[in-house]
């Protein structure tokens, strides 16, 4: 292999790298938008322990995670009543932001009392012996 397809081959590589991480770690994505076969991608993977290195250091779910937090975050600033709901509903149970179910009886009565027993360790056909 000459200079050049290594020096071309870097190239993809930082291509490849700077698409992982601006398409949050979507191979297909990245490999074409570099330009290059997911079948190169794999095996950069495999004969470059450097790449493999910068590729899991990128933590393409951390930045996800922060791509939608930080999409909530700004509809929460814009107003958006469902987005403050669900931060509310997930973030603020401490505060009493909590959704709870009710169960009653037919028409909203008050449910009888009933009786669950519980045997460790049995399955149903232990129980109808």
């Amino acid at each position: 292999m000459g200079k050049k397809t290594i020096l071309h081959n870097d190239l993809k590589k930082e291509a490849f790298i700077k698409a992982f991480q601006n398409n949050y770690g979507n191979i297909t994505q990245s490999v074409e938008a570099a330009g290059v076969s997911r079948g190169m991608y794999y095996q950069w993977v495999k004969d470059d322990p450097e790449f493999l290195a910068r590729i899991e250091a990128i933590e393409p779910k951390e930045i996800k995670k922060d791509f939608i937090e930080n999409a909530l975050l700004k509809k929460i600033r814009e107003g958006d009543t469902a987005a403050i709901i669900f931060a509310s509903k997930t973030q603020l149970k401490d505060r009493g932001y909590i959704e709870r179910q009710e169960l009653t009886g037919a028409d909203g009565d008050k449910l009888g009392a009933f009786t669950v027993e519980i045997i460790n360790g049995a399955t149903a056909k232990d129980t109808n012996q």
